[in-house]
């Protein structure tokens, strides 16, 4: 859910995360939206930042958990490597048993922290960061420890071993890398506070690599100058790794966290799963907690607006919507803007198929049920254009064709995004930049083609031409590679006919004066549409009936219905 209705204050996170707490605000839906002229409102949840809260403290008990192992049995190996003696250098006599006391009880640390903290789960922020901070500076003691040990050794050895030298820099390089890595993938930080601990860590790297050289710096200059160049790298290519690492799955993280957010947080409705995505936002199916009722929610993400003109838009297109009672045009129940900028909506929930998907997987439809579904598209317009509104995106995929009440072949009309007064009052109509294209090009009349801003009903009766058109022939009447050629052939060039003998001449006279270029030329309203189509012979070949055969039959369609849009 996106928010419960509630009064109360709200509880801070904790201030040993406000970092981390920050970084995860960015995907919470806070507070009330603005108030809509709507009888219902989404309201926002009382409960965000404790569940916020709740939220790193889970991801980093997780990640602690996988640290815990990764630290734990690799400095076991180590300590298990330098106990046998196999190897020349990285043995007890070589090191000293200090070191592998050091690594020895830096295990037992770890392994304790990491039983401890599967004993329960409800450990605060501020224990867990005392989980973390065992594991990371514990981790750095010991390969500082180990460092120091290994270095020194190679350099007391006489004659002097130039790699023997460079091994044991080259094996203190690789456990430096991975403790970079290791915090800098698993624990969840800003980028702020990572690069401030990776600084630290290259910085004590460094200090370490001067202190342990100081005595032969002069003695042997290029093999110091050698194990810097190794250790610069090896530090270059640790911390971009953990900084890169860090950054994608914090990404990934925010992205998982916010859709569990509006999937928690919907105020009166539960998001039940994704329906689909667009260029602005998300459709959701829902579930009304009260009602029951299924619906279909729509969110646009405050990222993907463009300041105050979507949000004039969005509101727009639900304003006008919702004053349309239509039958064929889609019913909306409820909208809100929470205060993060999320705008989102609740309308009727509408399982089946858009005519476009519909004709991509079955092909161009027989006429009679073409006529059939324009004559709903019509009956939708026709009360939006006495209402003085016109759509501008008439197109095969804002037209759905489901089943309601078990009456099936029921068109609804769709986004309003676009929708235009025609007597705009002052300081209205101008959400679009005058001379702008706006609508899609497969489907634009030649007025909206040229960028005229004085469109009227006539314009939406083209698209419903072009639709038409693209139902007979299974293709739009223009294909052309790129939109500028797009809208020159709309305003332009010649209707191909429709080269399908199954269409009646009647009918293609018809869609063919929907399509012409001047508006006069075509008919002058959808009532003239429908009136045209209910003459003739086809508009009694498909009925309710004739519908419900074909669903019946078609048991792909009645899956896809099942499962939803």
């Amino acid at each position: 859910m996106l928010g419960n209705s509630s009064s109360s204050e709200r509880a801070s996170p904790s201030p040993f995360d406000s970092d981390v707490a920050q970084l995860y605000a960015e995907t919470a839906l806070e507070g009330e939206p603005e108030r809509a002229p709507l009888a219902l409102q989404l309201a926002a949840s009382d409960d965000h930042l404790p569940h916020l809260t709740g939220e790193i403290r889970d991801l980093l008990l997780t990640r602690l958990k996988e640290v815990a192992l990764l630290v734990t049995v690799g400095w076991s190996f180590v300590l298990l490597l330098i106990l046998s003696g196999f190897d020349g250098l990285l043995n007890a006599t070589q090191l000293g048993w200090s070191t592998v006391g050091v690594i020895a009880i830096a295990v037992a640390i770890f392994t304790g922290c990491r039983i401890t903290m599967g004993l329960r789960n409800g450990y605060s922020l501020v224990v867990l960061r005392s989980f973390e901070a065992v594991y990371l500076w514990g981790a750095v003691a010991c390969a500082t420890w180990l460092r120091i040990a290994a270095v020194r050794a190679s350099l007391a050895t006489q004659p002097l071993d130039r790699y023997q030298v460079l091994y044991a820099s080259a094996f203190s390089n690789l456990i430096w890398m991975a403790v970079l890595v290791i915090y800098g993938i698993f624990a969840p930080n800003t980028w702020r506070r990572l690069l401030t601990i990776t600084g630290i860590l290259v910085g004590i790297v460094l200090a370490t690599e001067l202190a342990v050289w100081h005595d032969a710096l002069f003695a042997a200059p290029g093999l110091f100058l050698s194990s810097m160049i190794i250790t610069a790298m090896t530090l270059f290519l640790g911390g971009g790794v953990a900084v890169y690492g860090s950054f994608k799955l914090s990404a990934a993280h925010q992205e998982a966290a916010r859709i569990r957010k509006q999937l928690r947080d919907l105020g009166r409705y539960r998001l039940v799963r994704q329906l689909g995505t667009g260029a602005m936002g998300e459709v959701y199916l829902a579930e009304h907690v009260l009602l029951r009722r299924p619906c279909a929610v729509k969110v646009i993400r405050p990222d993907r607006a463009d300041g105050e003109k979507l949000v004039a838009r969005f509101t727009r297109e639900v304003q006008a919507t919702a004053a349309l009672t239509h039958p064929n045009t889609v019913e909306i129940y409820d909208y809100g803007r929470a205060k993060d900028g999320t705008f989102y909506y609740a309308m009727e929930y509408l399982p089946g198929l858009n005519l476009d998907e519909l004709v991509e997987k079955y092909g161009p439809l027989p006429p009679a049920r073409v006529v059939y579904l324009l004559r709903q598209v019509c009956g939708a317009l026709h009360e939006a254009h006495q209402a003085g509104l016109i759509h501008r995106d008439i197109k095969p995929a804002n037209i759905l064709v489901c089943s309601r009440g078990g009456v099936h072949d029921i068109v609804k009309l769709l986004d309003f995004g676009l929708v235009r007064a025609v007597q705009a009052n002052p300081g209205e109509g101008k959400l679009t930049q005058d001379g702008a294209i706006a609508g899609t090009p497969e489907y634009m009349s030649p007025e909206q083609a040229q960028g005229q801003l004085q469109l009227d009903g006539r314009s939406d009766i083209y698209s419903v031409g072009v639709v038409a058109y693209f139902l007979l022939t299974g293709r739009p009447p223009f294909e052309r590679p790129n939109v500028l050629q797009m809208l020159f052939a709309h305003v332009h060039d010649a209707v191909p006919p429709l080269q399908n003998g199954a269409v009646p001449g009647e009918l293609e006279r018809i869609v063919m004066r929907c399509l012409a270029k001047g508006r006069e030329e075509r008919f002058q309203g959808v009532r003239e549409v429908e009136g045209a189509l209910a003459g003739l012979r086809q508009a009694g070949e498909w009925d309710a009936e004739a519908a419900a055969e074909w669903w019946g039959k078609e048991e792909g369609v009645r899956r896809r219905a099942e499962g939803g849009r």
